[in-house]
């Protein structure tokens, strides 16, 4: 069986802290790809926070898994293929779900301190 898609973290995985893909790890994703190998990224980042990941590359990348896996998006497009977002319920309730999280994990902290 034979690989058809390779899923690449890009934070400190593709890239280090400067952002840019060496040269190596450029060719062997483009080896692949010339194999017919499908080449997606997936990060914690928001679309626009790959824009310098989705220039090094160039052409022929085609998706991209975002946000933790939220939003899945065509590169050449920019056009979202799957988005799960935040749920009615959380974004009305917001503000309160981080106040009562912060308040526990402060809690916590102290807590453990004393």
């Amino acid at each position: 069986m034979s690989i058809r898609l390779v899923a690449l973290d890009i934070d400190d995985t593709l890239v280090d802290h400067s952002s840019i893909i060496p040269q190596r790890s450029l060719d062997a994703l483009r080896k692949a790809q010339a194999k017919g190998v499908e080449i997606v990224l997936a990060t914690g980042r928001g679309y626009l926070g790959t824009e310098t990941i989705r220039r090094q590359l160039g052409e022929g990348f085609h998706y991209i898994i975002c946000f933790g896996g939220a939003l899945v998006a065509d590169y050449a497009t920019g056009s979202p293929r799957i988005h799960r977002f935040l749920t009615e319920f959380i974004f009305h309730n917001f503000e309160r779900i981080v106040y009562d999280t912060l308040r526990r994990t402060l809690f916590t902290v102290k807590h453990n301190r004393e």
